[in-house]
């Protein structure tokens, strides 16, 4: 077997490995294009009573640090565009759990991964 086999054996390899990663995405998924691809989850919105999943949301952790500059992005974008005093209420809420969970778990929180 000389080198060139061996490069075919590989390339099929990935390409059997890639067929089997996006057959597993499918699997899981809403017409096979979830939002999240790095987490699978299930939610439960408590003012609509209704189930979310990776298929229509996304999520973020309050240990990453971005995250507190997208909650405040996020605020000024939706007082923007006219979300409800409610929705600006539950956000300006999030924002100080994130930042008391922060200030509560110095050592959890790091650069995003």
């Amino acid at each position: 077997m000389d080198e060139r086999d061996m490069a075919d054996i590989e390339k099929q390899g990935e390409a059997e490995a890639h067929e089997q990663a996006q057959a597993e995405a499918e699997a899981y998924t809403v017409g096979g294009h979830p939002i999240d691809t790095k987490y699978t989850f299930t939610a439960f919105n408590n003012q609509t009573n209704k189930l979310i999943d990776d298929a229509e949301g996304f999520l973020f952790l309050a240990k990453d640090n971005a995250v507190p500059a997208t909650l405040r992005f996020y605020y000024k974008e939706c007082e923007r565009l006219g979300a409800s005093k409610e929705q600006l209420a539950g956000i300006h809420g999030l924002i100080l759990r994130v930042e008391k969970y922060r200030e509560m778990n110095p050592d959890l929180c790091k650069v995003p991964d």
